[in-house]
Formats: structure tokens, sequence, C-alpha cells
């Protein structure tokens, strides 16, 4: 450090200066080198008795050299030594910003030579995000060489961190009345909701770890998880409880997929992803940006496989008996008077690149409806080809067996299902040259169809039909 200039006067045992000081640039490589804006003369105004020395300093920029956004701004530095007492005190205040934050920060506190210390921090947010919950917080830190003590509070948040060695750091944070009315982004019946938060954590420094456990609880669910991170791997369990009173939950077999429990693990970019939820489940291998994985719905077991940079999923199942997997979900009643059952193999796949599209192929063995006591229809040999977006769904092709006939086309058709699964045929093909349209009950089998078609021919025992 080099002295430029210095301008004093004495009165009454008492200094009065106003020092320029020039720090070298090798001192400011080696002790502020992460730092950009640090003037190359300071000017520091002393004001000194027997008993201490009081010095003041602004700085008007000061920028992190590893984050350009991230800056001090209109700094006022306060900084007094004790004499007989042989401690320091400080007091600061600034302007923070940092990319889309801005804040008026005011610091003061205390520290001697041997390392001990103890600071307060007062922070007002003026520009920050609107998903953020709270305008202002404040911090307190105490500690020596050895250890430390410290907490962050909010309105609605505190965290308490402890340390004996400053390597290892015991952390915890509570919430009582944690609102989500500035999460946006949330529904609407969300935002409404109030969350208390606990959660304990271990962290350390070198080599890095955490371990830790949390738990939430809110108007319409409450959660459990814990959490082991370390440089090389991420594991991360949760289970998630929904409020079955709530009225949202009323109208679902909660008992069929309560709790839901959640299970991730990542190493060295490889991720494996558990979701279980008693009637569901789904177990996911990632490596790169291809995956695959299986899982079970009911007493049936499908396999998925997909790739992220393609934006693909696939998914295969083979369903024994659709009326079973229907009543274990409790979609149908056993006591109805229609009954419908079946077997199937399916193979789906959904296109998420532009506009989510699902092309599937459906093998259905055999399909039995059962309308009344007295009449069953009997289906065989089903394939279909289809494609199915927001609004419609296309069947390529299709074949099938219905009444020792066999009904089939290779021309599209298009289909829609209404609120009452009632079957709108806008446009469907037999043998690509008969053409039906109208609307279909497929659970009663009755509907109002009419049928056209400019070259069509049908030959039979029963019947000989040109039209």
């Amino acid at each position: 450090m080099q002295m430029q200039t210095i301008d004093a006067k004495i009165n009454s045992n008492r200094l009065y200066a106003k020092t320029l000081l020039t720090p070298k640039e090798s001192v400011v490589n080696k002790y502020a080198d992460f730092l950009q804006g640090v003037p190359k003369t300071i000017v520091v105004d002393v004001d000194s008795t027997l008993k201490k020395v009081e010095m003041h300093t602004h700085f008007k920029r000061l920028n992190l050299t590893s984050e350009q956004n991230m800056s001090v701004n209109n700094a006022n530095v306060n900084l007094t030594y004790f004499i007989v007492e042989n401690y320091f005190s400080f007091d600061s205040s600034y302007l923070f910003s940092h990319k889309k934050l801005e804040a008026e920060v005011k610091q003061k506190g205390v520290f001697n030579l041997l390392g001990a210390y103890a600071s307060e921090l007062n922070v007002d947010l003026t520009k920050y995000p609107s998903q953020l919950p709270f305008d202002k917080f404040s911090a307190e830190l105490a500690g020596d060489a050895q250890s430390l003590v410290g907490s962050v509070k909010t309105e609605q948040l505190m965290l308490d961190i402890k340390s004996k060695d400053y390597k290892e750091f015991l952390l915890h944070m509570n919430s009582e009345t944690l609102a989500l009315s500035s999460f946006t982004q949330l529904p609407e019946m969300l935002q409404k909701n109030n969350l208390s938060i606990k959660a304990d954590a271990v962290l350390n420094i070198s080599p890095f770890s955490m371990i830790g456990e949390f738990s939430s609880k809110g108007l319409y669910s409450s959660v459990d998880g814990s959490i082991n991170l370390d440089k090389k791997s991420q594991l991360m369990l949760q289970k998630f409880i929904p409020n079955s009173n709530q009225r949202f939950f009323k109208k679902y077999p909660m008992q069929k997929f309560s709790p839901l429990k959640f299970v991730y693990y990542n190493e060295d970019e490889k991720i494996v992803l558990n979701i279980d939820v008693k009637m569901f489940d789904v177990t996911l291998f990632k490596k790169g940006s291809a995956f695959n994985g299986f899982g079970n719905f009911g007493f049936e077991s499908f396999k998925v496989k997909g790739d992220t940079s393609d934006k693909q999923i696939t998914l295969s199942t083979n369903i024994q008996s659709l009326n079973a997997t229907l009543l274990e979900f409790d979609l149908i009643n056993s006591d109805a008077d229609i009954f419908l059952d079946a077997q199937a193999n399916i193979e789906a796949t959904l296109n998420y690149s532009e506009k989510i599209e699902i092309k599937s192929r459906l093998n259905i063995p055999w399909l039995s409806a059962k309308v009344d006591t007295k009449t069953t229809y009997r289906v065989e040999n089903i394939y279909i080809e289809s494609t199915m977006t927001q609004s419609d769904i296309s069947i390529d092709k299709y074949s099938l067996d219905f009444m020792n006939h066999t009904f089939y086309s290779h021309k599209k058709s298009k289909i829609s299902f209404d609120e009452q699964n009632i079957l709108n045929l806008k446009e469907f093909w037999i043998y690509d040259n008969l053409l039906l349209t109208g609307l279909l009950n497929p659970m009663e089998m009755k509907g109002e169809l009419r049928i056209k078609s400019d070259k069509f021919k049908y030959e039979a025992k029963e019947a000989n039909v040109k039209c």
C-alpha cells in the first residue's frame, strides 16, 4: 500500500485527516482478484483520538470477477478501532444488484484480531421476482476462528446455522405459515394455501455432501422426504399424502392411490426414478437422452422407452382382462347391467416435439359386450392403427371379425368422444368405399348412423347389397 498524500490537522488531542491510498497492483491481484472496480486511489477520512480511530471510505461500484451481473454500488463503509479494548467495529450501507434482483443493504458488526466476530445484516428488496415470498430479510452471524452460529429471518421463514469447524454446518429451517400466493404459476386453488415447513440438514464443504430431512403440511396434503447429495450422486426420497377430507379429492378413490412415494437417484449422468401410488408404479432408467423402464397398474404391467432428444415416449402393455382392470380401479360397477371385457395388446408412441400426438397400434384378440340380459356381442381379431391429437382421433387403418364377417379399411377415418363417452363418427370408412357417419353409444350399441357410398358391393349367403 502506498500513501500518496495526507491532509491532516490536530485539535485537542484529536487527529483529523484525509488520506489518499494507492494499493499496489500486486496486492490487489493477490488479495482482491475476485473483485473488479477497486479504485486505483482510495480516499479514507480519519478521525482519531487516544481511545479510538474512526475511518470512512466510499466505493462507487464493485463487481465480482466470476459474476459480472453481481455488483455492489454506492457503498459507504465506516470502520472504528478501539485502541484500549483492541477490537474493531464496522457500519456499512450499499446497494446490491444481481440480474433481476436489487436491494438496499445495511450491515454492522464487531471483530477482533483473534478472529472473534458478530454481524447483523438487514436487506430491503426493491426489485425482485414476483415468485419470491418475501421482500425483506435479516441475518445475524457470530463466531470465532473455530465456530459460528447464525440465523436468517423473513416474515415467514427462519434458517438457523451452526458450525464447530467451518467444514460441517448444521442447518435448520422452519416456517409456520408460508403463503403460496406469490407463486402465480400455481393453480389458483393452491395459491390460497399456506404451508408449514420444517427441514434439517448437515452440510459438509470439503468434500461436498449434504444429508437432510424435510416435512411440510398444508390444506391439501402433507409431504415427508429426505435428500442425500455429494459431488457424484443425488438421492431424493419423498412421500406425498393427500388430505382425503378435501372436496377436491373426494371424487377419487384415494385409498387406491395414496400415499404417493417418489425416489430419484442420479450418479454419473445415470438416473433412476421410481413413482409408487399403490395401484400404480413405474421405474425409469435414463442414460444420456435415452430412457426405458417398466411398471404396473393394478394386476397388469407395462414397459416404456423413449429419447428426450427425439421427444418421444413409447409405452407397450398386454391387458389380460379389461373388465378386471376397470373393476380394480372402481371405474365400473360389478352389478351394472352392461358388461364389457376384452384382451388387448397396446403399443403407443407419444410425440411432443411440436404438438402432442399419440400414434398407437392396438391388437384385441377378442372383445365381448353384454348390453342386456339377452344380448351379447363378440368381436374378434381387432387390429387398429390410430393417431390421436388434442381434438381428434384418426384411425389410419383397421380390421376386425364380427358375426363371421371381416370388416377393414386402409382409408383414414376420423372419430371423437364427448364427455358422456358418446362416439362421434365424423368420417368412418368400411372397405374403403362405404362411409359411415353419426353418433353411437358403444356401451348400449345404440345410435343414429348414416351410410353413404358410390361403389359399394357386398355379397354373402344371407344378402347381396349394392349402392
